[in-house]
């Protein structure tokens, strides 16, 4: 098992988990451009180390992927500032496993390893939210130090966030 900087040699097994994921995308548009134009897409990924190109909203970030027996796994995305639909649900961190292998430990460990890559980034903490109620991903949270700050109320009904402090190694 590995993380690595999106990379076009595991494009097929991207696409095919962007294939699985796109039932519960918050933008099926979105997904369904990546999938077409996927070369760009994974450009698009390294773009944003450096902040270039962004979109509407967009911070930079570095992303990794998971990688284990050469299939994409999920992918985990450090933005170097946290970032968020309100200023108070911002955060530094976003990771996603594909569904076909959730309920497999690999939440936990992509979230064990972008927490080493957030330090070698120079964060010495970060701010993690996730929905209420999602429990696999709190426990994941928790797993990896998550410290509860507070529930989030979110407009137009949206499902709270719980947020998460995480102290990183210096």
């Amino acid at each position: 098992m590995k993380l690595v900087v999106p990379d076009i040699f595991y494009k097929e097994s991207c696409i095919a988990a962007l294939h699985e994921s796109l039932a519960e995308s918050i933008s099926q548009e979105q997904t369904l451009s990546e999938i077409k134009n996927i070369e760009d897409a994974i450009q698009h990924k390294l773009d944003a180390v450096s902040g270039v190109n962004l979109r509407r909203g967009e911070v930079a970030r570095s992303e990794f992927w998971l990688i284990d027996d050469e299939k994409y796994i999920g992918n985990i995305q450090i933005r170097y500032s946290p970032s968020g639909r309100t200023a108070e649900s911002a955060s530094h961190i976003y990771y996603e496993i594909r569904p076909s292998q959730r309920k497999k430990k690999y939440g936990t460990e992509i979230l064990k390893r972008g927490l080493m890559e957030a330090s070698i980034l120079g964060l010495s903490e970060v701010i993690i939210t996730c929905e209420k109620g999602n429990i696999p991903s709190q426990k994941i949270i928790e797993a990896n130090g998550g410290e509860f700050l507070e529930e989030i109320r979110m407009e137009g009904g949206e499902r709270p966030l719980l947020k998460y402090r995480i102290a990183l190694p210096e």
